[in-house]
């Protein structure tokens, strides 16, 4: 069990992280690390394995809303 800054006690903690550079460094781990935070690195190219709502639902849903707005906009631009 790992202990809050306050010395409370919490459950233990995963964070996933894509892999971009800036995620990877020393630095960064050893933050995490010193607040009993485990980090998992997903490779580039495998959100669609581990994420698939991302893929299937998310993308295709934020895509439709973009093109309704953007043709909401382009009707109404004059008013």
């Amino acid at each position: 069990m790992a202990y809050s800054n306050l010395g409370i006690k919490r459950e233990p903690c995963l964070l996933c992280l894509d892999a971009f550079c800036a995620y990877l460094t020393l630095a960064v781990s050893s933050v995490f690390k010193q607040q009993g935070v485990t980090l998992s690195v997903i490779p580039g190219g495998y959100t669609g394995y581990i994420q698939p709502l991302d893929v299937s639902l998310n993308k295709p849903l934020k895509d439709l809303i973009k093109d309704k707005q953007d043709k909401h906009f382009d009707k109404n631009i004059t008013k």
